[in-house]
């Protein structure tokens, strides 16, 4: 049968629900908190075209940490950046 186009179909839907309430809840928060999709162009010898991946969110570091020192002055925060960066 199509079981598998069908859970494919029925992933991609929860997917897009999830990434719907996560762009709602960036931008109910107060102040809301500015984001990105991750994207890139490419280019053939007659025009360029931009590719937008909906899938992936991008908070930009120092807009977080204004957020967070906006909204929440008196935490503490620490950052583990990977040694392969």
């Amino acid at each position: 049968g199509d079981g598998g186009a069908t859970s494919i179909a029925a992933a991609a839907a929860r997917a897009d629900s999830v990434q719907r309430r996560v762009e709602q809840m960036l931008n109910e928060l107060t102040p809301p908190l500015s984001y990105d999709r991750e994207w890139h162009v490419q280019c053939d010898r007659d025009s360029c075209v931009e590719h937008v991946n909906r899938d992936r969110i991008i908070i930009q570091i120092q807009d977080l940490f204004r957020w967070l020192l906006q909204t929440k002055p008196y935490e503490s925060y620490v950052v583990s950046i990977p040694s392969s960066l």
